[in-house]
């Protein structure tokens, strides 16, 4: 008798467990959402950016001058004053999301800027126009409608366009964290293309991304590499028109 009791409770216990696994409501999935980054410029100090976040930013050019993040250096957004004789193509960077969609989109080029006395810069990514979007019944999808070109300054100071998928040198660039004082120094760029929000964990606005089942992103990861007279060697990442979603 007592063993049929013990099989009575032990049955009813295993009906509970059940009961609680079925009834026990599903975690909802997170509500679709867009972030889109102009330029996001990364060293050991403070980050700087230019986002929208369910937003639109369009203007011819954006310059944002010598800053803490970077007191040797200027991030130009479409400017053609200082373009690789690109054509006209204003900055614009645009995220939005309902309840069953979102889309982020981003077009124009960076510059970087050293102060160089030529007028010069460094480095041009042209980014074209590129954008993911997705749908909570639907796929993720991811456009670029241009190919994305790279330049650096390399020999008398001049533009040169390179293979984006290898680093290249450049002629020397100043210090990005306190500018010409010390000469040029020996500089590397290397371009990174977004192809998941995988890649972006590092930086604290994708993060909130991470593990979303349905999510996408695409832009550009610029790596920077400059290596002081001591050979020690600084490095700096600038996020340029980068798009993600997740529904």
């Amino acid at each position: 008798m007592l063993r049929k009791d013990a099989r009575l409770l032990a049955a009813a216990a295993t009906s509970a467990a059940l009961l609680g696994v079925i009834t026990t409501p599903a975690l909802a999935a997170p509500a679709p959402e867009a972030t889109v980054m102009a330029y996001l410029f990364e060293s050991a100090g403070s980050p700087e950016w230019l986002r929208g976040q369910n937003a639109e930013y369009r203007q011819p050019q954006y310059v944002s001058g010598l800053t803490s993040a970077h007191p040797g250096w200027s991030v130009h957004l479409s400017d053609e004053t200082v373009g690789a004789g690109l054509p006209k193509q204003e900055i614009r960077v645009a995220a939005k999301h309902d309840e069953t969609s979102a889309s982020a989109a981003t077009s124009g080029f960076l510059s970087l800027t050293d102060q160089d006395p030529r007028e010069v810069p460094f480095l041009v990514l042209k980014m074209g126009s590129s954008s993911v979007s997705c749908t909570i019944d639907g796929p993720v999808w991811r456009n670029g409608s241009s190919p994305t070109r790279l330049f650096v300054r390399q020999q008398a100071g001049e533009l040169y366009e390179v293979d984006i998928t290898q680093e290249a040198g450049t002629q020397g660039v100043a210090a990005a964290d306190r500018g010409t004082r010390d000469g040029l120094l020996p500089t590397t760029v290397k371009a990174t293309r977004i192809n998941s929000i995988d890649q972006l964990a590092q930086y604290d606005h994708f993060a909130r991304y991470q593990g979303r089942e349905k999510s996408g992103a695409i832009g550009y990861e610029l790596t920077i590499t400059q290596t002081e007279r001591d050979g020690a060697a600084k490095t700096y990442r600038v996020l340029a028109g980068v798009s993600a979603a997740s529904c």
